[in-house]
């Protein structure tokens, strides 16, 4: 009698479990996460740009797609300025080259996929030295007219040397990038 309780229990345990992950995997919507890459550049150029590289993953077993990326920079003093996505691009050697319009990204499901995303900024502003905050929102296989559902944040700090290279108008003439500023990641 003790062995057939055991069994029960055991079984039961495994119809659970089973339950469990039919569920997880197959009948809830795709999760995707977010996790900032090896790579932060601020671009001088005409424009405030910031180039990051995100790996974005999903664990479950359906398809999922990140339809719209925006992100706020917090500078020192309080004031905010709001970025697009830009560009996608590659790093090639020590320069990122632009591969091509944002769109979409798809994230097949149970992988990951590794992007370079260059933010834009319409805002022209000083860089001061302090700490910065860069906090990037998403949209995951949801309209942009709902809530985003991804968010992380990069914090940066800058010296006075780099905020200064940042604000040097002799190097704005060219439209192309000019500087790129390897900068020092608090988090």
């Amino acid at each position: 009698m003790n062995l057939e309780f055991i069994n029960t229990i055991i079984a039961g345990a495994a119809l659970l479990i089973s339950g469990f992950i039919l569920i997880r995997d197959y009948l809830l919507p795709a999760k995707v996460k977010m996790f900032f890459g090896d790579s932060f550049q601020i671009l001088h150029t005409d424009r405030n740009k910031l180039q990051i590289n995100f790996n974005f993953t999903n664990n479950r077993n359906r398809l999922s797609v990140i339809n719209k990326l925006n992100a706020v920079l917090e500078s020192s003093n309080g004031n905010r300025y709001n970025y697009v996505w830009n560009v996608f691009y590659k790093l090639e050697g020590y320069s990122a080259k632009p591969d091509q319009l944002p769109t979409s990204i798809s994230v097949l499901a149970k992988s990951s996929v590794f992007q370079g995303i260059e933010f834009i900024c319409d805002d022209r502003f000083t860089w001061i030295e302090g700490k910065y905050k860069f906090n990037i929102t998403g949209w995951s296989n949801r309209g942009v007219s709902q809530s985003s559902n991804l968010s992380t944040q990069v914090i940066f700090s800058l010296n006075k040397e780099d905020a200064d290279k940042l604000n040097d108008t002799s190097l704005q003439s060219s439209a192309s990038i000019t500087l790129m500023r390897p900068i020092k990641i608090i988090n």
